[in-house]
């Protein structure tokens, strides 16, 4: 669902620290194809970012007329079809500013505010046409969190937005070749703020036997100011049976806040 953009790599690190993973549960879903992100070169100005002012990082995606994942309009239960917001931080829609279109597929933070409902910004445009897509096999986190395009005022309502007041590039995270040839995939975290960056690193394996179905590890962190780490993640996850089931890395999803600035990232691996 998402628009392929090219892998990058983490620029200014400061400190390297790798850390050991602990397995968590599986469960069973179909199989989605990873999607590459990039974070954007630095962007100008002050090295370190202010964490004083309220804040939103994440991966900037563009939304589309139709998807169940990044909805751009909505068929609701009145029958009628509603033009949604072009643009989401992860899963949440943003309004205020339209981004340019160089920013999508980066991290990026939005200098803003929270707003309860993504109801109160949608627009009428007619009629539903006619909607004679098949239904495919999804799973919870492939759709939208407002229900995808066939939802309710209810749904959306219960759905908050980002008012924007401003949207800025920031270097965040990537993947690059470990240190002195470790094996593995090498994930940097860079904290661009000028307070301690702190949260959950959490792996994402897709594979397995039968349905391919996600693993995920989660890892505690904190990075300094102006600081950087790096985690060796394995090419499949630990304590799993010697088997012949393929799996991939399929992402690192980075959560956690720096002052009033809040962190919720997906930093999707390059297939």
């Amino acid at each position: 669902m998402l628009d392929a953009v090219r892998r990058h790599a983490l620029t200014g690190a400061l400190a390297a620290l790798t850390l050991s993973l602990l397995p968590t549960a599986c469960k069973k879903s179909p199989r989605k194809e990873p999607t590459p992100s990039r974070s954007a070169a630095p962007s100008p100005g002050p090295l370190l970012l202010p964490s004083a002012d309220q804040g939103f990082v994440g991966l900037l995606l563009e939304n589309a007329a139709g998807d169940d994942g990044h909805p751009a309009d909505y068929c609701l239960d009145d029958g009628q079809q509603w033009r949604g917001l072009p643009a989401r931080l992860g899963r949440i829609n943003l309004a205020g500013v339209t981004p340019p279109a160089a920013l999508y597929g980066r991290h990026v933070i939005v200098w803003g505010s929270r707003e309860a409902s993504l109801d109160a910004v949608v627009t009428r445009l007619g009629p539903c046409p006619p909607d004679d897509r098949p239904m495919p096999q999804m799973r919870s986190d492939w759709i939208a969190d407002e229900g995808g395009y066939l939802t309710t005022h209810a749904r959306l309502a219960a759905t908050p937005v980002l008012r924007a007041v401003r949207i800025e590039p920031v270097t965040l995270a990537g993947f690059g070749a470990l240190p002195d040839g470790g094996v593995g995939h090498g994930f940097s975290l860079h904290n661009p703020f000028d307070a301690a960056l702190t949260g959950t690193l959490r792996a994402h394996w897709e594979g397995g036997p039968g349905k391919p179905m996600p693993h995920f590890v989660e890892q505690p962190f904190t990075v300094a100011p102006g600081a950087s780490l790096t985690v060796a993640l394995p090419f499949e996850p630990d304590g799993m049976p010697d088997e012949e089931w393929a799996w991939q890395l399929h992402a690192v999803h980075v959560v956690g806040s720096a002052g009033r600035v809040t962190v919720d990232a997906d930093v999707f691996v390059v297939p």
